[in-house]
């Protein structure tokens, strides 16, 4: 079994990964395709990926929707790519006190520290203009399945 930080410089290698914060929930990493796959290979490559980071962190993770039975533990969404399913889309207001903004952040800004309530409609043009667009490898970044797990299951 690799090592797991050697796992996370893999991933990050081989996936192009953004972050979201939606402002209702934990975070959401996105991995652009282009349309490239289909529904299928899409569930199943996010299957294994999620599969992938609980395996290393048992004691923190799980794949188990049901909150009463994960507990504590952070639930990887990977059924999240379903058919149907709605999500926030990046910049788009929360409605929630303080009006909340679903953000992209910088990887350097996801720690403990993280909270809904420090992106609202009243700073994010000005964070915008600081730190350019965070969400644009959506539009221009496209991932190889083939590629990353190939490369993750060596």
């Amino acid at each position: 079994m690799w090592h797991w930080q050697q796992k996370k410089y893999l991933i990050k290698q081989v996936l192009i990964l953004i972050v979201k914060h939606p402002a209702l929930q934990d975070c959401m990493c996105i991995v652009p395709m282009k349309n490239k796959y289909d529904y299928t290979a899409v569930k199943d490559f996010a299957h294994i990926i999620a599969s992938m980071i609980q395996e290393q962190l048992p004691d923190t993770t799980s794949l188990e929707r049901s909150l009463k039975k994960r507990g504590n533990k952070i639930y990887i969404d990977f059924l999240q790519n379903r058919i149907g399913q709605t999500l926030a889309c990046a910049y788009s207001l929360r409605p929630v006190p303080g009006a909340q903004v679903s953000t992209p952040l910088d990887w350097k800004e996801v720690n403990h520290k993280l909270h809904p309530s420090q992106f609202t409609i009243e700073n994010t043009v000005a964070r915008l203009k600081k730190k350019g667009e965070l969400f644009e490898g959506v539009l221009t970044g496209s991932t190889n399945i083939q590629k990353a797990l190939k490369t993750l299951t060596v």
